[in-house]
């Protein structure tokens, strides 16, 4: 599951924009508007995924890859 939610300090809960369930080795589009954002993504063996991530201008292309350590 990959979850996509503004990146703003005052915020007691994040707000979630979208969420998307990716199957392993699959691959999501999000469509943003410039702004600051958290991606986050997890598994069900208990993969975690998180990153602040800055849009500046439309169709920046940002890869995520979680790989088991």
């Amino acid at each position: 599951m990959v979850w996509v939610s503004l990146d703003k300090d005052q915020y007691k809960e994040r707000l979630l924009l979208m969420h998307t369930e990716v199957p392993v080795g699959g691959s999501f589009q999000f469509y943003l508007k410039p702004g600051d954002y958290q991606v986050r993504a997890s598994d069900q063996k208990g993969c975690e995924f998180f990153k602040q991530v800055k849009v500046i201008k439309q169709f920046n292309k940002i890869q995520i890859t979680m790989v088991k350590k």
